[in-house]
């Protein structure tokens, strides 16, 4: 069913800037990434974003949702694409989504049902299955979302959470975000029968591959199976072809593929391909779509710039209450 085309105007017209304020951050953080500015390591979603934007636009509030260590864009999505909150989060500052104890790849916020993103590869998939079997036992509405790779559903307790979530009848989505790559890998090299989704058809789960990176269609395909998980109470697997931009991680050289093999996917990006969808509803021109180019940068910057003057970090002891509990609890 077409459900994107039914948005107002204004929703759809601010889908671009939201996919530009995702890349506009990535290449910030590529740029300080080669600049020395973070630590440790992060993992970019350029590329991608059609799919973070089009899953999360799709949901409602009553929804929970948990994704990856590819999770920028999925954060931005669904936690009102509050830049600062985000780069704080980044830079370590108090004023971060988790105070600067997160950092890149565990970025949460519970009041936006977002359970947070983590490193385990196929770790939020189980904790996917729980958060829709604890709806299901509490009779509330909502789906619950469970965002994963291709690398990840070769993963045993991804497959073991296909079969409970089946058994169970829980109203969970895996969202299997196939950007064609777990790390140096390409998927045809290591998924069996090349695809995700005849894979879960085993289980008796209902599911679909799509395209990543059409974002109307992601939309309509989450819509749909959100109405089918609410009315049947049953899960659905959606494997959601895309490609990223970057290397795995911000050491990856990109050693193992050509700019010639990149080619036809950076022609097929994502940002360009719904500037054109809004260009044929006539809702966007070429002098429009420059200025909000530049009014996204100047956001980002200036925001980037506001973070690397603010020093206001949690002290050790502050930090340390956070993660251990008190002493009178413990006893």
């Amino acid at each position: 069913m077409n459900h994107f085309d039914s948005l107002s105007d204004d929703v759809r017209t601010e889908q671009l800037r939201n996919m530009l304020i995702i890349r506009r951050c990535e290449e910030a953080i590529n740029r300080m990434n080669k600049d020395g500015v973070f630590h440790g390591t992060n993992h970019l979603c350029m590329g991608q974003e059609a799919s973070n934007i089009g899953l999360c636009l799709a949901l409602e509030d009553e929804d929970w949702m948990i994704a990856t260590h590819r999770g920028h864009g999925f954060y931005l999505a669904r936690c009102g694409y509050d830049v600062r909150r985000f780069m704080s989060e980044m830079f370590g500052l108090r004023a971060g989504s988790c105070k600067g104890l997160g950092g890149s790849m565990h970025m949460s916020d519970m009041d936006r049902h977002y359970v947070c993103s983590t490193g385990v590869v196929a770790g939020g998939v189980p904790i996917g299955v729980g958060m829709a079997l604890a709806l299901k036992y509490h009779k509330e509405n909502g789906i619950s979302v469970c965002a994963f790779g291709d690398g990840a559903s070769n993963q045993g307790m991804a497959l073991e959470s296909l079969n409970l979530a089946s058994m169970w009848d829980v109203p969970v989505l895996f969202y299997c975000e196939n950007n064609r790559y777990a790390v140096s890998s390409p998927s045809e090299k290591f998924v069996a029968n090349t695809t995700v989704w005849e894979r879960a058809k085993g289980f008796g789960i209902r599911s679909l591959c799509i395209d990543g990176n059409d974002l109307p269609g992601v939309y309509d395909a989450v819509r749909d199976a959100r109405e089918y998980m609410l009315s049947e109470g049953k899960p659905v697997l959606l494997e959601v072809m895309t490609y990223r931009f970057n290397g795995h991680s911000r050491s990856d050289k990109l050693l193992y593929r050509t700019r010639a093999d990149e080619a036809p996917f950076r022609e097929d990006d994502p940002i360009y391909r719904y500037l054109e969808y809004l260009k044929g509803q006539g809702l966007m021109d070429d002098n429009t779509y420059v200025d909000m180019v530049s009014a996204v940068r100047t956001q980002v910057e200036d925001v980037i710039d506001a973070c690397r003057k603010d020093t206001d970090r949690l002290s050790y002891s502050e930090a340390m209450s956070l993660v251990y509990a008190s002493e009178e609890v413990r006893i």
